[in-house]
């Protein structure tokens, strides 16, 4: 071959080669890629998307409902002149001392965290100084934050809970309110909130997150439950949601069960049997309530929802030896750990008692700041995809305060604490006679709402979940 037709072959073998490549590039840049958190929050919202709400969406909610205010932790402290020190867990706050130990705990490992506080001073004053820093008011507790979450959703919302005239003015329009929970005066429960990064002292929030401090008496002592069941037996819901048990913990343990055996008795004998009925978790810290909460609740209950530290704290009550705290807490819970703990929630509740007919636990969705996984019987939910996919695309949209606008969501605003090495949005598996789904969340670099979030995780991920009868 001479030189003039090798040159030839040699033109033509490139530009065939730089062809095929060009394809190739193509190809690759029209797929989703597995590593861009902006491509996998529009993949959830499609995925949540391909489920379908209920067309009759029908919820009654109890019983903690709140105003929430809310404020810069780090600037409040400064103002009262407290100064960081000891690093110490307190089931209560009975002092300014006592608080600076017990935010101190939870703020240098970046948990979420409530107290109930004993002293009426200490608590007037944080309000006080929190007011006069611009705090700002906003709805708050479980059951009020996940009715109007279901309320914008387009359900037919029942709520349960103590309401003043500063919190009614935060509720959806459409709420009806059950009988005998307007209140003369609002229950204050102070939202002390930080960044990651934040400094107060030598000690930096290794993420962001909240500390609350109550003083709530209607809410602590489940006041107007029965009001609320008696509602809900005319209001014939599909789903009812309790929450707020965890304001009970400020009470002497014999009022807490005395308490909770009335709240429950009366409230399996209203139900109807056919309604599904879901417990949505809050921090606890005393584990002899939590042991006692969960055995006369969850094996007559359908669903639970829970996020790491209290996945932590039901672990420690009915196993706490086979695992490490850190594996089920901070930043990037251990997956395997999860599952096994989940696992073992269904293997001591998932059976049903015979107790006022119920079913037995047949559904958990455990959520975290790196991932959410929705658990359940195989063949009793449908859905379940768009359930968990449901949940990770609120918790980035909420946190980014997207919601209304999703296109002003910039790449550079948000990350992936989970490695996703698939186009997939949900992974999806099967482990004896349970259905894994586990979605990976794509993060707001600097969250703009925190309060709240999982309770509008768990009601999105509830909304799209179906129950098969």
């Amino acid at each position: 071959m001479n030189t003039a037709n090798l040159f030839s072959v040699l033109v033509a073998g490139i530009a065939i080669g730089a062809y095929f490549y060009s394809i190739h590039v193509s190809r690759q840049n029209s797929l989703p890629s597995a590593l861009e958190p902006i491509s996998l929050f529009k993949g959830m919202q499609t995925t949540m998307q391909q489920g379908k709400q209920p067309v009759d969406c029908r919820v009654a909610i109890g019983y903690n409902s709140n105003l929430d205010l809310i404020i810069d932790a780090i600037p409040l402290f400064k103002k009262l002149k407290i100064q960081p020190g000891l690093e110490q867990e307190h089931l209560t706050v009975g002092s300014f001392e006592e608080l600076q130990e017990v935010f101190h705990h939870h703020f240098a490992a970046g948990g979420a965290a409530e107290r109930f506080v004993s002293n009426g001073h200490v608590f007037s004053e944080l309000v006080k100084e929190a007011t006069i820093l611009g705090g700002i008011e906003s709805t708050g507790g479980n059951a009020a934050l996940m009715a109007n979450k279901l309320a914008i959703m387009g359900c037919s919302v029942l709520l349960g809970g103590p309401v003043g005239p500063r919190l009614q003015r935060h509720l959806h329009p459409s709420i009806t309110l059950a009988e005998k929970t307007l209140a003369d005066n609002d229950e204050v429960h102070l939202i002390m909130e930080y960044q990651v990064g934040h400094r107060w002292g030598p000690t930096v929030a290794p993420r962001a997150n909240r500390f609350i401090v109550t003083r709530d008496e209607a809410n602590g002592k489940v006041l107007g439950a029965e009001a609320f069941h008696d509602a809900v037996k005319a209001f014939s819901p599909s789903l009812v949601v309790i929450s707020g048990f965890h304001m009970m913990e400020g009470y002497d343990s014999a009022f807490r069960s005395q308490r909770l055996n009335q709240v429950l008795k009366h409230f399996f004998d209203t139900v109807s049997t056919s309604t599904r009925i879901h417990l949505e978790l809050a921090s606890m810290t005393d584990k002899q309530f939590v042991k006692e909460l969960l055995d006369k609740t969850l094996s007559t209950t359908d669903s639970l929802g829970l996020n790491e530290q209290e996945l932590l704290t039901v672990f420690q009550v009915l196993d706490g030896k086979s695992l490490q705290a850190g594996q089920l807490t901070g930043r990037v819970p251990d997956q395997n750990a999860v599952v096994q703990v989940l696992k073992t929630i269904f293997r001591v509740y998932g059976k049903a008692q015979n107790k006022h007919g119920r079913r037995g636990l047949t559904r958990i969705h455990f959520h975290s700041l790196a991932f959410h996984i929705v658990a359940h019987r195989k063949g009793m939910w449908d859905n379940s995809k768009s359930s968990v996919a449901a949940g990770s695309y609120i918790a980035t949209a909420q946190a980014c305060d997207v919601e209304n606008s999703v296109e002003k969501l910039q790449a550079a605003d948000i990350d992936l604490l989970l490695p996703w090495n698939t186009t997939s949005t949900v992974k999806v598996w099967i482990e004896d006679d349970l259905e894994f789904s586990l979605a990976p969340v794509v993060v707001c670099k600097v969250p703009l709402k925190t309060v709240g979030l999982g309770d509008a995780i768990s009601a999105t991920g509830l909304l799209y979940h179906t129950y098969q009868a």
